[in-house]
């Protein structure tokens, strides 16, 4: 009850900030999450009765199947015919097709858990189904947290003391763009550990990567590991990187 409360706390001002942040096209899915939220968590009440709690996220993830399908190859499908949708489609496209690719990328989770569920696999459908919703309820805040960011750094270089420092006004739109682009990184990055949390998987990738980054390769007298490269690439790409400024 008490994660319910604090989830509540979290999403539900999250989702009324993102109403003033987002154009109307991309309400339902607001509204879908809170909708999942509360379900999510009339679950939780229910755990005592088994027999209730299953049908009830058998419709969850027959309800979020059918939702994400219907949001991929319907909705955005006919507005991107209107003139309208043409312009949003301009400004807001990265949004739109950062929605279809997550609507298609969740249709098989969905599936799966639904699948697992209703031929008895409910500790399977659990994991998968809780993961999925759980890590959409991140991502959303995550977005809501990014864009107030994004909303800040054009406050703070338009208005003093940064806005009189000489690369404040040489370079404000370069520096404002940057800004943005580290703290989306930042935010996929916290949303990707959160995930891999969810499905109980962080620990082992993280293990994978270091076995990876850490293995060695031996030429004769020379030994180079997978990390050694990477950061051989990665000093190159910072170096003309700053060049380019």
């Amino acid at each position: 009850m008490l994660g319910a409360i604090f989830g509540a706390i979290a999403l539900v001002p999250t989702i009324v900030i993102l109403k003033k942040l987002v154009e109307r096209s991309i309400y339902p899915v607001l509204y879908s999450l809170v909708i999942f939220y509360f379900v999510d968590q009339l679950r939780v009440i229910a755990d005592a009765v088994p027999t209730l709690v299953r049908p009830l996220f058998l419709a969850e993830t027959l309800g979020g199947f059918l939702f994400f399908l219907w949001l991929y190859r319907i909705r955005l499908a006919k507005k991107a015919e209107t003139e309208k949708a043409e312009a949003e489609e301009t400004k807001h496209g990265r949004v739109f097709r950062t929605i279809r690719i997550a609507a298609l990328i969740v249709l098989p989770f969905f599936a799966v858990s639904f699948l697992a569920n209703a031929f008895g696999y409910v500790n399977l459908a659990r994991l998968v189904g809780d993961a999925v919703l759980r890590s959409a309820y991140v991502a959303v805040i995550l977005y809501a947290v990014v864009r107030i960011i994004d909303g800040l750094v054009i406050f703070a270089l338009r208005f003093r003391p940064l806005s009189l420092l000489k690369m404040v006004r040489n370079y404000g739109p370069t520096i404002q763009e940057k800004a943005q682009k580290f703290a989306r990184f930042l935010a996929f990055a916290l949303w990707l550990l959160i995930t891999l949390e969810f499905f109980t998987l962080r620990q082992t990738v993280f293990r994978e990567i270091k076995a990876f980054l850490t293995a060695e390769l031996s030429l004769g007298s020379l030994s180079i590991s997978a990390g050694d490269v990477l950061l051989f690439f990665a000093v190159v790409w910072a170096a003309r990187t700053r060049n380019r400024v």
